[in-house]
């Protein structure tokens, strides 16, 4: 079987192929559009004494075969930025099948410390797993992928949305092309910010009755003056009916300048916009999701280019305003820019929503390419079972998605009849990663995406962690206390009956070892009493003795260590039940030089 990485380099190969067809093009179309330019002056010139009608008509010929060919070479330019974009793709997908996936957005923007699991799961940040997913390009398309990841998506929609990533898995050239196409818009445009301000800005009065009535009715009462006049009657009502003017350009002068400057830039970004939709639209879809997401876009009953085009066209009415030459002998007399302010308007009330609707599609999209992305670059991932009751976890082969295929150790585990498990072992055998192997793919479950593992059931529940604790100088926090934080939230979610999934790591180390080994039983107890399911990691041995007083529901397991006779250690990185008998803390100790 063909690996993805031979599939994206021979893809890459064959997008070099085309781009280096489209420079070969772009230097004969450059040469022509010289050739074009230098006959039509030449015809222009030698021509002239002959036959002048000759001369300018030859030559208006010649300038016209120039533009048709400058449109063709600037339509090959954006064809070569293109293979650039797709190959840029490429790349970075083979970067990150190996482990870089420095290309990507961190979501840096979306880390919080305080969240129930986002900061100890690397759910945001550098090396997190939303920079393994993020494929978007777009604002929204980074900020809806964030909030999948903070929050589950509702049980009954999973399953719709796995089978919309199953279906795009297959489309990768689809993906790449939304993906190129959404790269290619700038960071201004991307984010539809001008065209947002206008559409949520008041219409400060440019909307008005009074307003409208005037724009339509006064030009029409002027044409009457000017025609008395013209016939030698109320000769001083035409120099006074000008004033009107004055008044309204003086009250209203500037909000027009205001409204032009944010549709000019708006124009451009819709533009942009549409070539995503467009890519949208071109694409037959199977799943109902993405059908659903489709016909978003053109309920309207319109195309999005139509849509848009229109709005460019009022646009370019409106800038008409900028020649004073218009507007002094024709244009303020008409009220020109009042009466394509007020088309504006109306095309504002008829797709303002529909603008938002654009872009949550292209966001929502854009999610789901990211999530295909994963599932066509990992095909020995699996897509989970979400199943319903408290609680069920059952993984084959489960490893953690930011290890590397080749560096990755996977292991077998389940979870029956609510059990809390304490798992110990020594130093650096995998517990913490393990932790988050089992937390990462839940919230990759939950967002409706494959997960690293060869068979993944898990029940639907909220999932919280105390993994990494750190301190705070500006909160004026050690880091004791605000484990004691995280802990006492912990605490009160489950008296108050949540049945969460807890991933505790090494808790209250902040602390003597009594007193860590009187707060960690008392936890213990806790979460018996309240039948909450947990993994607690301990290096506290006579923890696991609670199995003795909890035999129902308590289980032991452990990672553990060899040692070989020159102190040298062998981790497996695979869990066991039962307790650790294997400690290397004082081995390591040894190694630095002290004697114990």
């Amino acid at each position: 079987m063909t690996s993805r990485i031979e599939i994206y380099e021979k893809r890459i190969e064959a997008l070099e192929r085309q781009k280096e067809m489209a420079i070969k093009r772009g230097k004969r179309l450059m040469w022509m559009r010289l050739l074009s330019f230098a006959a039509a002056v030449a015809a222009l010139f030698g021509l002239f004494a002959i036959s002048v009608v000759a001369a300018v008509g030859l030559s208006l010929l010649l300038m016209g075969l120039f533009a048709l060919v400058a449109t063709r070479d600037v339509k090959n330019q954006r064809l070569v930025a293109y293979y650039d974009s797709l190959i840029a793709i490429c790349r970075n997908e083979v970067a990150c099948i190996n482990g870089d996936t420095s290309a990507f957005d961190t979501g840096a923007i979306y880390f919080d410390i305080r969240h129930a699991y986002t900061y100890d799961l690397d759910i945001f940040g550098d090396r997190s797993i939303f920079q393994l997913l993020c494929r978007a390009s777009t604002a929204k398309g980074k900020q809806l992928l964030a909030q999948r990841l903070q929050h589950p998506l509702k049980r009954e929609e999973i399953a719709r949305n796995q089978q919309s990533v199953d279906e795009l898995a297959n489309e990768m050239e689809w993906r790449q092309e939304l993906q190129a196409v959404a790269t290619e818009m700038e960071a201004d445009k991307e984010n539809l910010t001008s065209i947002k301000t206008w559409l949520t800005a008041d219409n400060d009065g440019l909307s008005s009755f009074g307003l409208r009535l005037m724009v339509v009715g006064y030009p029409i009462l002027v044409v009457g003056l000017m025609v008395l006049w013209g016939v030698g009657i109320l000769n001083g009502l035409v120099t006074l009916s000008l004033f009107p003017y004055f008044i309204i350009y003086g009250k209203y002068g500037n909000r027009i300048a205001v409204v032009q400057s944010l549709v000019g830039k708006s124009a451009d970004e819709l533009r942009s916009y549409a070539r995503l939709l467009k890519v949208v639209e071109a694409k037959t879809f199977r799943s109902p999701q993405l059908m659903e997401l489709k016909s978003r876009i053109t309920k309207s009953g319109r195309q999005p280019s139509a849509i848009t085009a229109e709005f460019a066209q009022l646009v370019q009415q409106l800038d008409v305003r900028n020649n004073a030459a218009f507007m002094l002998l024709v244009g303020a007399y008409i009220f020109w820019d009042f009466r394509v302010v007020f088309k504006l308007n109306r095309w504002k009330r008829k797709y303002q929503l529909l603008i938002d609707e654009w872009v949550a599609v292209v966001g929502e999209m854009e999610v789901l390419a990211s999530l295909a992305t994963l599932a066509y670059n990992n095909p020995s991932w699996t897509m989970p079972e979400v199943a319903e009751g408290y609680f069920r976890l059952e993984a084959t082969e489960a490893g953690h998605p930011l290890i590397p295929a080749k560096q990755r150790v996977c292991n077998t585990f389940s979870i029956t009849d609510s059990k809390t498990i304490l798992l110990t072992g020594s130093n650096m055998a995998g517990k913490s990663t393990f932790l988050r192997t089992l937390g990462v793919n839940m919230v990759l479950a939950y967002a409706g995406a494959p997960v690293c593992a060869q068979r993944l059931t898990v029940s639907y529940v909220p999932i919280r962690t105390s993994m990494r604790i750190t301190d705070s100088l500006v909160e004026n926090t050690s880091s004791f206390y605000a484990e004691i934080k995280r802990l006492g939230e912990i605490v009160k979610a489950v008296k108050e009956g949540e049945k969460a999934f807890l991933l505790l790591d090494e808790i209250l180390r902040g602390t003597n070892s009594n007193d860590r080994h009187i707060g960690s039983k008392a936890l213990v107890d806790l979460l018996v009493e309240s039948q909450v399911c947990g993994i607690i990691a301990t290096h506290d041995l006579s923890l696991s003795e609670a199995q003795h007083t909890y035999p129902k529901a308590i289980a032991n397991y452990h990672f553990d260590v060899q040692v070989d006779e020159k102190d040298e250690l062998y981790f497996d990185y695979k869990v066991k039940t039962g307790v650790c008998t294997s400690l290397n803390a004082s081995i390591l100790m040894r190694k630095i030089g002290l004697k114990v």
